[in-house]
């Protein structure tokens, strides 16, 4: 009965001894018992007698011996028996059988860098997944990967990302976005990516993926405030329905964060209707950037927000994902119309901006 005590503070801290009982269906004695006799996993307020889980040492996260999508990547997050985001230390077990798609991929790197940014130890254990290890070597993984997180049985020594760049026939390898400074590689980046995309695919995807490239890094060097670096990378996938996934993730304030001090300057409008910091106005305000565009945080004349990558991906039946730090928003269309915004809530935190154009190709 303690797994069902701890599993109702998880979803329900600062409950009380009889709301809990009620809600599992049992004496209020009895889960006072568990409450009062376990004092290394749950404490008290003395004051108003709700109790909470302690923090516990460490998280264990294990995802799934298939492939990992954004779905299935934020439920093994939430599933760990202890919050990602509260203990000391965080170990990721990739079984056999274990595979990444590139947008879990860009979200799972981003939040080993963030947790190890902020003094967690982070271990990534593939000690029967040598074959996952060796693919993410390939895609870059481990080049952008804080030398603070342990990796079991051990790193892999030499990066063949680096030693085979640019010779996959269907990867462009993670490649480094930096917040504030080296334009340069940047404009590199936005090249590879863009002669990877239309080598896969035809000369009439080159304007649009290139606006979208340039767009989406050019926002993480413009607006991403972080120390830590961001990235992007493309993978092409076969199968019944062959599609190319194509990220831009970064580390910064959010897209909500970045928008809101402004609003009150520049579009007076939304300022009234999303100057409250909240998870509601924060994803209504992010649907509206993603789904229209037209709004940026220095006002008329300086950018267009996401209009022009959201305009021309839809000329190509591409699906569009964003991740922010509570939550995520998938952005249906239907003949060039946005049909449905699929959004997840309470997710665990991870900061910054993580998005995910998938493109059908034939």
């Amino acid at each position: 009965m303690i797994e069902e005590v701890k599993a109702y503070l998880k979803m329900n801290p600062e409950s009380k001894a009889k709301d809990i009982a009620k809600e599992l269906g049992c004496t209020t004695k009895e889960v006072n018992q568990i409450l009062h006799y376990t004092p290394d996993i749950f404490v008290q307020d003395k004051a108003t007698y709700k109790w909470t889980l302690l923090p516990q040492d460490e998280s264990i996260v294990t995802f799934s011996g298939c492939w990992v999508d954004c779905d299935s990547f934020e439920t093994s997050l939430q599933n760990a028996e202890s919050d990602v985001d509260k203990t000391s230390s965080v170990t990721f077990i990739l079984p056999d059988g274990c595979s990444f798609l590139l947008d879990a991929l860009a979200r799972f790197l981003a939040l080993c860098n963030q947790l190890a940014y902020s003094g967690k130890g982070v271990s990534i254990d593939f000690s029967n997944n040598g074959s996952l290890k060796h693919y993410l070597n390939r895609a870059g993984f481990f080049d952008h990967l804080d030398e603070k997180v342990k990796v079991l049985p051990d790193r892999p020594k030499q990066s063949t990302a680096k030693s085979h760049k640019d010779n996959s026939k269907n990867l462009v390898e993670i490649g480094e976005v930096t917040p504030h400074e080296d334009e340069d590689a940047k404009d590199q980046l936005v090249t590879r990516l863009t002669n990877k995309f239309v080598n896969l695919t035809s000369n009439e995807y080159k304007a649009a993926v290139s606006t979208i490239f340039a767009e989406l890094t050019g926002n993480i060097q413009e607006h991403s405030s972080t120390e830590l670096k961001g990235f992007a990378g493309l993978q092409k996938y076969l199968g019944s329905r062959p599609h190319i996934q194509t990220v831009i993730s970064d580390s910064g304030l959010g897209i909500a964060s970045t928008l809101r001090p402004s609003l009150q300057s520049h579009h007076k409008e939304l300022y009234k209707l999303y100057r409250d910091e909240n998870i509601d106005n924060d994803i209504a305000l992010v649907t509206r950037v993603m789904s229209d565009g037209l709004i940026s945080r220095y006002g008329a004349g300086r950018g267009l927000g996401f209009k022009s990558s959201r305009e021309h991906a839809l000329k190509f039946k591409a699906k569009y994902s964003v991740r922010q730090e509570r939550f995520s928003l998938e952005f249906l269309f239907e003949n060039g119309d946005l049909k449905q915004v699929i959004s997840k809530t309470n997710l665990v935190k991870i900061c910054g901006t993580h998005i995910c154009f998938d493109f059908n190709i034939d």
